[in-house]
């Protein structure tokens, strides 16, 4: 249904936080450019609400049509019947198509469907029953393993977060991993700044990297206060690393594949027994063994596409596929198995 609504009566879609999302003025710019010569676009999705409309997308058309034609001006809206979680979703794809590789959107993306989830605005899928403890969090804290919500009714994972919003798991792993930095007071928010989801994902890793060997330090420590003291060195230490390799980032001066090399010139090491520098590696595994048969790989859309045609397929190829499925599982869980839970 098309309907009319005063510009001033138009709101954004609630969970886009106005304030914390950037707005691209040569983007607005443009589209009052392109009103004057074709008109307003009448394709915007909006759910009336007390009178007034909350557009699902548009906020860029929103604020040039307001700074071209005023507040008072009547516009066509499709009025739909929305839910929270339909019009986050809608949010997520307009992020996606405008900021494809923003680090910032992304995480605020991502923490506006924390915030929601935590509200109970908005539902994420059943975490899986062999889920390990220590990769569930708690809406609406971002940190993995936290166990406040004693209730777990606010429970939720990278892959719950993953599914519900369609993205890849490892941008949702590498997104909720910086947020839980910045809850922890390890990083600044405008360390992200102007950084692309790769840039983002180094920045957070050699952070990790340079907290996760202090804590591991501090676990061999006599006693609590000796713990506490490391612990605490290390997240300064880590906060010093952010800082660094932020700036050359933003700067230009370095590219996410030298954020390693730039993290070493910065990073202390704490006192006692080395330990080997291995997150790096494990963040190339994680990136490799994430994309197989993941939501973007092409081998899934085979897979899929032999299962949903298996009626045709030869019996013997059929035993071949699942053996080798099979062998690939076992061969994930021998790994899975040998790995100790942080």
């Amino acid at each position: 249904m098309q309907k009319l609504f005063p510009l001033s009566k138009i709101k954004p879609n609630p969970f886009r936080y106005m304030d914390r999302y950037p707005i691209q003025r040569d983007k607005v710019e443009a589209l009052k450019e392109s009103f004057r010569r074709t008109g307003f676009w009448e394709n915007i999705v909006a759910r009336e609400v007390n009178g007034e409309a909350e557009i699902a997308y548009g906020h860029h058309r929103l604020v040039a049509l307001q700074e071209e034609l005023g507040k008072k001006v009547k516009v066509p809206l499709i009025i739909k019947d929305l839910d929270d979680g339909a019009m986050l979703q809608m949010m997520a794809r307009e992020n996606m198509d405008e900021w494809r590789t923003s680090a910032v959107v992304e995480q605020e993306t991502v923490r506006a469907v924390v915030d929601a989830y935590a509200a109970g605005k908005v539902t994420l899928p059943e975490i899986s029953k062999d889920t390990k403890k220590v990769v569930i969090r708690h809406a609406p804290s971002f940190v993995q393993g936290d166990e406040t919500d004693a209730g777990g009714q606010h429970s939720y994972t990278a892959t719950t977060i993953a599914e519900f919003l369609g993205w890849a798991d490892q941008k949702i792993h590498s997104t909720l991993s910086a947020l839980e930095l910045i809850e922890q007071q390890v990083v600044k928010e405008e360390h992200f700044e102007g950084l692309t989801t790769k840039q983002a994902e180094a920045l957070t890793t050699e952070t990790r990297k340079t907290k996760r060997t202090y804590d591991a330090a501090a676990k061999a420590k006599p006693s609590a206060d000796a713990k506490k003291k490391t612990e605490d060195r290390g997240k300064r230490e880590a906060a010093k690393v952010a800082e660094h390799v932020s700036k050359k980032l933003q700067a230009g001066e370095i590219g996410y594949k030298e954020a390693s090399t730039e993290a070493k010139k910065v990073r202390a090491k704490p006192a006692g027994k080395a330990v080997p520098e291995v997150d790096a590696i494990a963040a190339q595994l994680i990136q490799y063994v994430d994309g197989i048969l993941g939501r973007d790989d092409p081998y899934t859309k085979m897979l899929k596409e032999v299962t949903q045609q298996q009626k045709h397929l030869d019996s013997e190829f059929r035993r071949r596929l699942r053996v080798a499925l099979d062998t690939l599982s076992d061969r994930c869980l021998r790994f899975d198995d040998g790995l100790d839970s942080p």
